[in-house]
Protein backbone atom coordinates (compact mmCIF):
# COMPACT_ATOMS: atom_id res chain seq x y z
CA UNK A 1 0.00 0.00 0.00
CA UNK A 2 3.19 2.09 0.89
CA UNK A 3 4.09 2.44 -2.97
CA UNK A 4 0.55 2.85 -4.29
CA UNK A 5 0.27 6.11 -1.77
CA UNK A 6 3.56 7.12 -3.46
CA UNK A 7 2.15 6.48 -6.71
CA UNK A 8 -0.66 8.57 -5.84
CA UNK A 9 1.32 11.58 -4.26
CA UNK A 10 3.28 11.50 -7.64
CA UNK A 11 0.21 11.65 -9.48
CA UNK A 12 -1.13 14.58 -7.83
CA UNK A 13 2.02 16.52 -7.90
CA UNK A 14 2.84 15.63 -11.79
CA UNK A 15 -1.08 17.18 -12.39
CA UNK A 16 0.12 20.30 -10.68
CA UNK A 17 2.91 20.66 -12.73
CA UNK A 18 3.10 23.55 -15.40
CA UNK A 19 4.39 21.35 -18.01
CA UNK A 20 1.24 18.29 -18.04
CA UNK A 21 2.98 16.16 -21.27
CA UNK A 22 6.60 15.93 -19.56
CA UNK A 23 4.80 15.28 -16.59
CA UNK A 24 2.65 12.67 -18.18
CA UNK A 25 5.23 10.67 -19.23
CA UNK A 26 7.30 10.90 -16.95
CA UNK A 27 4.85 9.07 -14.39
CA UNK A 28 4.01 6.51 -17.09
CA UNK A 29 7.25 5.57 -16.72
CA UNK A 30 7.72 5.42 -13.36
CA UNK A 31 4.20 3.52 -13.04
CA UNK A 32 5.80 0.84 -15.67
CA UNK A 33 9.32 0.57 -13.88
CA UNK A 34 7.78 0.21 -10.79
CA UNK A 35 5.34 -2.38 -12.13
CA UNK A 36 8.01 -3.97 -13.11
CA UNK A 37 10.33 -3.99 -10.21
CA UNK A 38 7.63 -4.66 -7.64
CA UNK A 39 4.90 -7.75 -8.48
CA UNK A 40 3.13 -7.00 -5.19
CA UNK A 41 2.74 -3.20 -6.90
CA UNK A 42 1.90 -4.51 -9.86
CA UNK A 43 -1.00 -7.03 -8.84
CA UNK A 44 -2.87 -4.03 -7.02
CA UNK A 45 -2.41 -1.77 -9.96
CA UNK A 46 -4.01 -4.46 -12.46
CA UNK A 47 -6.68 -5.11 -10.06
CA UNK A 48 -10.05 -3.93 -11.22
CA UNK A 49 -11.73 -4.88 -7.82
CA UNK A 50 -10.37 -4.28 -4.19
CA UNK A 51 -11.97 -6.04 -1.28
CA UNK A 52 -10.27 -3.76 0.81
CA UNK A 53 -12.02 -0.11 1.29
CA UNK A 54 -8.77 1.62 1.97
CA UNK A 55 -7.43 0.36 -1.30
CA UNK A 56 -10.82 1.27 -3.59
CA UNK A 57 -10.38 4.87 -1.99
CA UNK A 58 -6.71 5.14 -2.93
CA UNK A 59 -7.68 3.72 -6.86
CA UNK A 60 -10.11 6.52 -6.59
CA UNK A 61 -7.79 9.00 -5.96
CA UNK A 62 -5.37 8.05 -8.46
CA UNK A 63 -8.29 7.83 -10.93
CA UNK A 64 -8.61 11.39 -9.99
CA UNK A 65 -5.46 12.79 -10.29
CA UNK A 66 -4.87 11.13 -13.92
CA UNK A 67 -8.10 12.61 -15.15
CA UNK A 68 -6.60 15.97 -14.15
CA UNK A 69 -3.39 15.25 -15.58
CA UNK A 70 -4.84 13.50 -18.75
CA UNK A 71 -7.25 16.82 -19.28
CA UNK A 72 -4.80 19.44 -19.00
CA UNK A 73 -2.50 17.59 -21.35
CA UNK A 74 -5.58 17.59 -23.76
CA UNK A 75 -6.05 20.96 -23.32
CA UNK A 76 -2.13 21.41 -24.29
CA UNK A 77 -3.68 19.82 -27.43
CA UNK A 78 -1.41 16.39 -26.63
CA UNK A 79 -3.47 14.00 -26.13
CA UNK A 80 -6.62 12.73 -28.28
CA UNK A 81 -10.29 13.08 -26.86
CA UNK A 82 -11.82 9.91 -25.78
CA UNK A 83 -9.17 8.28 -23.66
CA UNK A 84 -9.76 8.67 -19.71
CA UNK A 85 -7.62 7.32 -16.86
CA UNK A 86 -8.76 3.60 -16.52
CA UNK A 87 -7.99 3.41 -20.42
CA UNK A 88 -4.50 4.52 -19.37
CA UNK A 89 -4.39 2.33 -16.86
CA UNK A 90 -4.97 -0.43 -19.00
CA UNK A 91 -2.76 0.23 -21.52
CA UNK A 92 0.17 0.34 -18.70
CA UNK A 93 -0.82 -3.12 -17.54
CA UNK A 94 -0.73 -4.52 -20.96
CA UNK A 95 2.85 -3.29 -21.54
CA UNK A 96 4.00 -4.42 -18.53
CA UNK A 97 2.52 -7.76 -19.13
CA UNK A 98 4.31 -7.65 -22.82
CA UNK A 99 7.54 -6.96 -21.26
CA UNK A 100 7.20 -9.59 -18.50
CA UNK A 101 6.71 -12.57 -20.79
CA UNK A 102 10.38 -11.76 -22.50
CA UNK A 103 13.71 -11.21 -22.20
CA UNK A 104 15.26 -7.66 -21.84
CA UNK A 105 12.74 -5.91 -20.22
CA UNK A 106 14.81 -2.83 -20.31
CA UNK A 107 14.73 -2.42 -24.08
CA UNK A 108 10.85 -3.47 -24.36
CA UNK A 109 9.83 -1.38 -21.66
CA UNK A 110 11.23 1.69 -23.80
CA UNK A 111 9.91 0.76 -26.81
CA UNK A 112 6.23 -0.16 -26.12
CA UNK A 113 6.50 2.86 -23.70
CA UNK A 114 7.44 4.94 -26.66
CA UNK A 115 4.56 4.06 -28.96
CA UNK A 116 2.34 4.15 -25.74
CA UNK A 117 2.82 7.74 -25.81
CA UNK A 118 2.71 8.35 -29.71
CA UNK A 119 -0.19 6.65 -29.62
CA UNK A 120 -2.13 9.19 -26.73
CA UNK A 121 -1.16 11.99 -29.36
CA UNK A 122 -4.07 12.98 -31.11
CA UNK A 123 -4.94 12.26 -34.91
CA UNK A 124 -3.11 14.24 -37.25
Amino acid sequence: MERFQQLIGEAQAAAAEEDAVTSLHRLLRLTLQRMLNDSGFAAVFESDSDADGRMSAMKGELELALTHLLDRAREAGAIRPGLGADDVRRLICGIGHAVRIGDDQAKYAEIYLAVLLEGLRPPR
